[in-house]
């Protein structure tokens, strides 16, 4: 009885990791869904609106800023994924330091590309 206990509980960790990985679309698009259908929309999928996680915080905040926000919650939910799988903290660390690092590293290029952009409008 204990083995079939243990193997329960395995079956159902294991399939938290990749929930928690994919929380932050799985999250928007059941918010989108049921708030549309809240509102009597009949094909929820096949009508687009300004509904979506990051059409809310554009409304909110400037693109750069809901491009960080979004990168850390997905960052932050992998983190706790990789917890939940028992991965070690040695490698949680690593990862979440290289994928932070890697991310920064775009977001700069993309603030110097718009400054370069922008300095150039100025001098035409």
């Amino acid at each position: 009885m204990s083995l079939l206990g243990t193997l329960k509980f395995a079956a159902g960790a294991s399939v938290i990791a990749p929930l928690l990985f994919l929380a932050l679309p799985i999250l928007d698009t059941t918010q989108v869904v049921i708030g549309r259908l809240a509102r009597g929309i009949r094909n929820p999928l096949g009508h687009p609106d300004k509904t979506h996680l990051h059409h809310r915080l554009l409304a909110r905040t400037d693109a750069r800023r809901t491009a960080v926000i979004m990168w850390a919650t997905a960052l932050l939910f992998g983190v706790i994924g990789m917890v939940a799988q028992g991965v070690p903290a040695v490698v949680i660390v690593v990862t979440a330091l290289f994928i932070g690092g890697a991310l920064a590293w775009v977001a700069l290029r993309r603030v110097r590309a718009h400054r370069r952009e922008q300095q150039e409008a100025l001098t035409e």
